[in-house]
């Protein structure tokens, strides 16, 4: 349709007659007129009822409909304004002055449409029924819903147009996209996917058994296979590694899940797929169903020497109408699985990936897929964390690491890489000695934790050492500190090993009842690691000698604990009072001084500067007015800093607000940390000015 030609168009006015009718349909918002632009175009021209009665004559809007299509001029403003909303859909706002044109709803009668819409008269409705006579197929047809499902019909064409021009886009990428070979396929049925080895006993020493890979049926000697539910073990037939599985306990069906990735090289780049694993077992018949479905695709070209994510598709539902390729919009989650290595590093040979030894890590471990490029690219030297054998910490990076290019936090340690060293041993921030030990074990970040923490305190675990260290006290370093102080790390163990040892044991509950004897042991060395460190920190506060090892390491440490605690406990009591006591001595001090000096002593517009009394009276203030100026008596003590107290002098002894002045001031905080008021500011102000100059006379007497 033509706008400009249908804009052009003469507007319609409401005759007598129409406004006469209004003032009898309260009930209804619109009266329609009806006429032919042409011989294909039909005209509708809608009066609001309301305006029809206020004598306003103008039409608020029109539709024109043809056969195809619809377009709506929105008639109450000057320009021209096209509106492509069906009926259905105008106006729908109730406090909307005008009103709704039509309303739907569902209910166990079935679909219900209700028209607030009176024809102008027959003729009018006539025209309205010849325009759409196919569609009205019986005479109980209102020409409303022949209306409705018009619009309908135009609005899902106009959405599904638009819908093609994204879809289309995506589908020409899509058709770039080879087949996945089978020899990926088979990869995955083969190796990722578990096999189950079924089994039945059919007397106290003979199992009957069912493997689901190679389909064969065996009795086998319980002596010989040892078999245990969800234990794996090797199949005696086909050599495969095989999960047990009891037959009498089987769910009527056992599902496993995963995620694996396949590297699809492009002429500058690679696209990294994602593939959504599923493997059924079935009870009733012991068969197991596969399904593979690609469910992400990501799309990365090389610029700058940098990997970068160019586009990312996802197999999902495409707005509420059909599963096909979608742009990413994060509803699947892959990011974890295995990693398809047998095209690699042939895959990404023209990309900075090629050297990743990636290929060497997917072997080893699933790991999270969705961050390798984005480590690879912040991290290329993590290359030679692989090279080195040491996959659990390149693991653990790829799926935890932080960002940052030198440390990355846990919750329990500090997991320390130099990712600007030069060499491995830089990088590791260890030497040659405990690199090799490192990749002896295979170590994870804890016990990398543990061997920089040792290299610093000047000592060397041994394997032994280090697996039976991390056993007990996993990554607690505070012990590490005391080797070299007066003994050997052994020697610290086997005296944690004695003396917890005497230690009572822990009242049963539920999670004791089911610990094994050996957490049993390593819970009981913690806590006492604990109990230790805590004592040497109290014999240091009472300056006890600890190179004596009958106070270092006492024998019925327990006892030793508990004295030393009510001694440290008497220390900090004795101390607190010393220092209240200095306190409430400089203060006494300040406030002698203070009586002939006029910045302490300012009275301004109903707010003057107090001097606190004593210790207790800052704690008060902070308790009244919840800051945490309480916390401050100790700066006081020591001269860092100055508290003072603004009050009204209509209520002297109510906290309101609490200076702090160093220099300057610091801070000035009332209720709640709340900030100054005008009147305040203006206050505090005239006392920095007058502080100020004091100082400074201050120091002028000095140098003088």
């Amino acid at each position: 349709m033509d706008k400009r030609k249908l804009s052009a168009i003469e507007r319609a006015e409401a005759t007598d007659e129409m406004i006469d009718i209004a003032s009898r349909l309260s009930k209804l918002n619109w009266i329609v007129t009806a006429e032919m632009v042409g011989k294909k175009i039909l005209l509708l021209n809608f009066h609001s009822i309301k305006d029809l009665a206020k004598g306003n004559k103008k039409a608020v809007f029109r539709t024109f409909l043809s056969q195809d299509d619809y377009i709506t001029q929105d008639l109450r403003v000057s320009n021209i304004k096209w509106i492509t909303s069906a009926f259905h859909n105008m106006f729908c706002d109730y406090n909307n002055y005008y009103g709704q044109v039509y309303s739907e709803w569902w209910s166990t009668e079935g679909h219900t449409i209700r028209d607030y819409i009176f024809i102008n008269s027959a003729e009018d409705k006539k025209l309205i029924e010849k325009f759409f006579k196919k569609d009205i197929k019986s005479s109980t047809t209102s020409v409303w819903q022949v209306v409705y499902r018009f619009q309908k019909g135009v609005m899902e064409k106009r959405l599904e147009a638009r819908h093609k021009k994204e879809t289309d886009a995506i589908d020409k990428v899509m058709s770039t996209v080879k087949p996945v070979p089978k020899k990926f396929v088979n990869w995955i049925k083969d190796v990722k996917l578990p096999k189950y080895l079924v089994y039945n006993a059919i007397s106290k020493s003979k199992v009957e058994c069912e493997c689901t890979h190679c389909k064969s049926k065996m009795v086998v000697d319980k002596k010989i296979l040892k078999p245990k539910n969800n234990d794996t073990s090797i199949c005696p037939h086909c050599g495969k590694e095989v999960i047990f599985k009891v037959k009498g306990r089987l769910a009527c069906r056992t599902d496993y899940k995963n995620y694996v990735a396949y590297i699809d090289p492009t002429d500058n780049g690679f696209i990294m797929r994602y593939f959504h694993i599923i493997r059924q077992l079935y009870r009733s018949e012991l068969k197991v169903h596969d399904f593979i479905a690609e469910v992400c695709r990501s799309f990365y070209s090389v610029e700058n020497g940098k990997l970068v994510l160019d586009k990312s598709y996802e197999w999902t539902v495409y707005k509420n109408t059909k599963i096909r390729w979608c742009n990413d919009e994060g509803k699947i989650n892959c990011g974890y699985g295995f990693l398809y290595d047998r095209n690699l590093p042939e895959a990404w040979e023209h990309t900075p990936m090629k050297y990743s030894a990636l290929e060497i890590l997917a072997r080893e471990t699933p790991f999270a897929l969705s961050r390798i490029i984005e480590r690879y690219n912040e991290f290329p030297k993590l290359e030679w964390i692989i090279k080195m054998g040491l996959f659990n910490i390149a693991k653990q990076f790829i799926d935890n690491g932080a960002t940052s290019t030198t440390y990355a936090n846990y919750a329990n340690s500090t997991f320390v890489i130099n990712w600007d060293g030069k060499t491995i041993y830089d990088i590791l921030m260890l030497d040659k000695v405990n690199v090799r030990l490192l990749q002896a074990m295979n170590g994870d970040k804890d016990i990398l934790t543990l061997l920089q923490a040792s290299q610093r305190n000047g000592f060397r675990f041994s394997m032994e050492q280090l697996n039976k260290y991390y056993e007990l006290y996993g990554t607690y370093r505070d012990l590490l500190n005391e080797v070299g102080r007066n003994v050997t790390l052994h020697k610290i163990m086997k005296y944690i090993e004695r003396e917890s040892s005497k230690y009572p044991e822990a009242k049963s509950c539920y999670y004791a009842d089911k610990r094994s004897e050996k957490d049993k042991i390593a819970d009981i060395c913690m806590g006492m690691a604990y109990d230790w460190i805590e004592y040497i920190g109290w014999c240091e506060a009472l300056k006890y000698d600890l190179s004596n090892m009958f106070i270092y390491m006492p024998n019925n440490f327990l006892t030793v604990h508990d004295r030393t605690a009510i001694e440290y406990q008497m220390l900090k009591d004795r101390l607190a009072a010393e220092k209240q006591k200095m306190f409430n001595n400089i203060i006494m001090q300040m406030k002698e001084n203070s009586e002939n000096i006029p910045v302490f002593n300012l009275h301004k517009n109903g707010l003057f500067i107090k001097l606190p009394d004593n210790s207790e009276e800052i704690k008060r203030e902070g308790r009244i007015l919840h800051h945490c100026v309480g916390g401050y008596v100790d700066r006081v003590a020591e001269g860092k800093t100055i508290i003072l107290f603004i009050r009204q002098e209509s209520n002297p002894g109510d906290p309101f607000y609490t200076l702090e002045w160093k220099g300057e001031v610091v801070q000035c905080r009332g209720y709640h940390n709340c900030d100054m008021t005008d009147e305040v500011k203006q206050f505090v102000s005239l006392f920095t000015s007058q502080m100020v100059k004091y100082e400074k006379s201050l120091e002028k007497a000095k140098v003088s």
